[in-house]
């Protein structure tokens, strides 16, 4: 006997996916990536139903009190494994805090070198919220500083707020941005470092005609340096997938030296299991994101690889990866199929290509930079270099641009510029 109208009863049954050891201090930085993950299943009974049948049938009423029985026990080992974790990660907050008291500064002062938030001293403007630039008295001297405040009008990125931190803090590289300190005080959240935007991000010069294939070059050393002391660096004890490689996140200070950052959904990974993949979401700006994590359904260390040959291919090209309203709107498919067809210089910088075809850069240097490039770029994560060899290839193109003499290959440079043309 049924009756109309009953209302489903949910059975929800849990499984243990997916456990990734973080030690007691590093649990709670990376909230992202918390060892318990629960996937749902849901069994829909008509539980109404169920109790009428049960009335007059024995064995429905046997079925009916086991799965009663079974519901409060998956409740309750839900409650408890939710308890656990939440008091895990409230213990391990605490630990933190402490592990960054020496870095924490007033709000007061934060106020006072920002000129109370002025809006004048907006240098930028990213998912977490507004980047101020200001002067900060510390340690008896004046510094000038960039102050992420978090946005509370929108809620959340506390978790993205405190795993930046908690990078920063832990990073120590010259083409990597330096931090300062923290404020966790009345609702207002901020992270300050030193000021190294001095010339602005990479993306506002991609175009520039001042911008020379050296400067072009040294950028592009500076920041696969930082990425290879973020993959490999023995001293820190793991690595680092940086997950949001973009021309944005790489700022130039006053001598175009660049300073990664952006850290805010980066991910800690032995240095062992660099080349394993850590379940995740598509993470990063469209148009530099790693199409094979629509495959393995996560990242690896290569998911950087593919976005730095992103960044190299808009340095070479002078655009940026992606443009919502153009008919070629994503660069790295376009870059990849004129370097397979032999085309790249059809698309490289203009003035780069009139300096190329006018004798006044090295081609040897563009040639070993458009492979690099395009080694970056393979779909399947194993066919990519390591950044080391990224690094060695670069600084290698670096070299041949800075030893180049016109007057040396003035008659080998039409044979070199054809054989960069068909791509050789």
């Amino acid at each position: 006997m049924y009756l109309e109208g009953a209302r489903p009863f949910r059975i929800v049954i849990f499984i243990y996916h997916y456990f990734h050891y973080f030690s007691i201090d590093q649990l709670c930085l990376f909230p992202s990536s918390l060892p318990l993950q629960f996937p749902l299943t849901s069994i829909r009974l008509p539980l109404d139903h169920l109790l009428i049948a049960a009335v007059t049938d024995p064995a429905v009423a046997y079925f009916a009190a086991a799965t009663i029985i079974i519901y409060i026990s998956f409740t309750t080992a839900r409650s408890l494994l939710l308890f656990r974790s939440v008091s895990t990660i409230t213990r391990n907050m605490t630990t933190t805090i402490a592990k960054f008291a020496h870095l924490q500064i007033p709000l007061e002062d934060v106020v006072k070198a920002t000129d109370n938030f002025h809006h004048d001293n907006i240098i930028g403007r990213g998912g977490l919220g507004h980047v101020y630039k200001g002067q900060l008295q510390q340690s008896g001297e004046l510094i000038t500083i960039s102050a992420l405040r978090l946005d509370r009008k929108h809620g959340g990125g506390v978790v993205e707020f405190w795993t930046e931190l908690s990078m920063l803090s832990d990073l120590k590289h010259p083409n990597i941005v330096s931090i300062v300190g923290f404020c966790d005080e009345k609702h207002e959240k901020i992270i300050v470092t030193t000021y190294e935007a001095k010339n602005g991000s990479l993306k506002e010069h991609l175009n520039s005609p001042n911008l020379t294939w050296t400067q072009r070059l040294k950028i592009c050393v500076g920041v696969a340096r930082a990425l290879s002391y973020l993959h490999y660096d023995e001293g820190r004890g793991y690595g680092v997938i940086h997950l949001n490689v973009n021309s944005s996140t790489i700022l130039l200070d006053e001598n175009w030296e660049p300073k990664l950052s952006g850290f805010k959904v980066s991910i800690k990974q032995s240095l062992n299991r660099m080349d394993q993949v850590v379940l995740s979401e598509p993470i990063g700006t469209i148009g530099y994101i790693d199409p094979e994590i629509g495959k393995t359904k996560g990242v690896t260390c290569k998911s950087d690889i593919y976005a730095f040959g992103v960044v190299l291919f808009e340095i070479l090209c002078g655009r940026i990866a992606y443009i919502r309203n153009d008919a070629n709107r994503l660069l790295a498919p376009l870059v990849m199929q004129h370097y397979e067809n032999e085309t790249l210089p059809d698309i490289i910088h203009p003035d780069l290509k009139n300096q190329m075809s006018g004798y006044q850069i090295s081609v040897r240097s563009l040639i070993i930079y458009s492979e690099t490039a395009y080694s970056c770029l393979k779909e399947e994560r194993s066919h990519r270099p390591y950044m080391l060899n990224i690094v060695n290839r670069l600084e290698k193109a670096l070299e041949k641009a800075l030893k180049f003499q016109p007057r040396l290959e003035y008659f080998v440079r039409p044979f070199l510029f054809f054989c960069f043309s068909l791509g050789l």
